[in-house]
């Protein structure tokens, strides 16, 4: 059949078998899956590009665990593959990851509504965690651009994930705004990835919301905090795990050039689960960051919390502590559950 002599396919999955890759059959597709390609019938990257660019109307790209071999790619194919329709691209498990990233970085589509990529890879190959983000680092500006206009982004590395959500009512501004949830096994890889690395192309694209989960080490480094003041636009934060410093570096505007500068400013809603920790540190980052304790009244303040919700039935919490936050911000804006 992929001889010749048959219509065009709409749609074709590939489960474990290979197919002649230069079949005019593979045009004009607008769903292609392939799942467990591997060794000689596998496509190299030229040949899945120019698959690619013979189907200008493919809404649907999902690649897992296949080998795509290397080739060069500088031929006979345009630096940029435009796909306007392609709503979906999941690139998951591609031996060698440098394949991905090669198809990754030609095409683009202004219609995302979901993104993953996931190199899951980098664990069999024993490479180092560093090796993951430099090989991804020159494709920063393919990842902003999907920040910037899918609805989904999901980003698995190794032991590492991040995920941005799109806020549906963002839909009509120029630039979304952004959640993001981040978990693995340390959040400061991950961090300051996103904030030195991808952060700084993304700079003007607004993370509203940052959701950390448990960490199995590194959660009470103060370079944690440190990168997290990379959103300033964060309005929603949610700790699951001991993150004291994030905890201590809300508290405490920073001097510079004599004019201070509070962290996330715009943070109005903090939710604090499973971590143990100290309720008067709590308490003096209610303070400072509504004044109670200063002396000087016109001493410039971070936007209030509208919202602080404390899980911790099962700790032994000072109800005394918890009473004086309850005063300061209302009890319509505290809860302890």
């Amino acid at each position: 059949m992929f001889q010749g002599g048959a219509d065009h396919l709409d749609s074709l999955n590939l489960q474990g078998v290979s197919v002649p890759w230069t079949s005019p059959l593979l045009s004009h597709l607008r769903i292609l899956d392939m799942h467990e390609i591997y060794g000689l019938g596998a496509p190299t990257t030229h040949q899945l590009l120019t698959v690619l660019m013979q189907c200008p109307h493919l809404s649907e790209l999902n690649i897992h665990d296949c080998h795509i071999l290397e080739s060069d790619i500088s031929r006979d194919l345009p630096t940029r593959l435009d796909l306007p329709h392609l709503r979906l691209l999941v690139l998951v498990d591609i031996y060698p990851p440098s394949s991905a990233f090669s198809i990754l970085s030609r095409i683009s589509s202004p219609r995302y509504e979901l993104f993953r990529l996931d190199s899951s890879f980098y664990t069999q190959e024993h490479l180092l965690v560093n090796d993951v983000f430099r090989n991804i680092s020159h494709i920063t500006p393919s990842l902003v651009h999907l920040v910037a206009s899918a609805k989904e982004v999901q980003i698995f590395l190794e032991d590492h994930f991040c995920h941005f959500l799109s806020h549906p009512e963002s839909s009509g501004r120029q630039l979304p705004s952004l959640d993001l949830l981040v978990f693995g096994h340390s959040p400061l890889t991950v961090l300051e990835w996103l904030s030195k690395g991808f952060g700084g192309a993304m700079s003007n694209i607004p993370v509203v919301g940052v959701e950390l989960a448990r960490y199995s080490s590194g959660e009470g480094d103060p370079a944690v905090a440190a990168a997290i003041g990379s959103f300033p636009s964060t309005t929603n934060m949610k700790l699951c795990g001991d993150y004291t410093s994030i905890i201590r570096y809300l508290s405490t505007p920073a001097v510079i050039d004599g004019t201070q500068h509070w962290p996330l400013p715009e943070l109005s809603k903090l939710t604090i689960k499973s971590g143990r920790y100290d309720p008067n540190l709590i308490l003096e980052m209610v303070q400072s960051r509504y004044g109670t304790t200063d002396v000087d009244s016109t001493r410039q303040l971070p936007s209030r919390l509208k919202s602080l919700v404390l899980y911790g039935r099962n700790e032994p919490w000072d109800q005394h502590i918890l009473g004086r936050i309850r005063d300061i911000m209302g009890k319509d804006h505290f809860r302890f559950r």
